[in-house]
C-alpha cells in the first residue's frame, strides 16, 4: 500500500473514532538504529524539532537485532491527511539524514 493511501486510512479512522475532523492529538513514534551515536543524534534533531523523547536506548526485547531504538511522541496536532503526511515526510527524512529506520506513527484513541 503506498504511503498516502496508508496516511488516509490512518486519518479516517482517527477522525471516525474522535468524530471530530479537527481533532488536536499526540502521534507516537519509533526509530531504529544501527549505533548508539546515530541514535542518540536522531533522538537530538527529534527534541529540536519539539517532539518529546521517551526512549533512546538498546532494544533490549530483541537483542540479537543489536538495534538502538528512539521512541516518543509529538505535541498536539491536527489528525488530517494532510498533516499526518507532512509529519511522515519529515520524520522520514530525519530518520534518512541520521541513518535510521522510521517505524511509523501509532496514536490512542481513548
Amino acid at each position: 500500500m503506498d504511503s498516502g493511501k496508508m496516511e488516509s486510512l490512518f486519518a479516517g479512522l482517527i477522525n471516525k473514532e474522535k468524530h471530530e475532523a479537527e481533532k488536536m492529538l499526540s502521534f507516537d513514534f519509533l526509530f531504529y538504529s544501527p549505533s548508539q551515536n546515530e541514535a542518540s543524534n536522531l533522538a537530538i534533531a527529534l527534541f529540536e524539532m519539539g517532539m518529546k523523547i521517551i526512549y533512546s536506548g538498546f532494544d533490549d526485547v530483541f537483542p540479537e537485532d543489536n538495534l538502538w531504538i528512539v521512541t516518543g511522541y509529538t505535541p498536539n496536532m491536527k489528525t488530517d491527511k494532510d498533516s499526518i503526511a507532512e509529519l511522515n515526510r519529515r520524520l522520514g527524512k530525519k530518520a534518512k539524514e541520521n541513518n535510521c529506520v522510521f517505524d511509523g506513527l501509532g496514536a490512542s484513541l481513548k
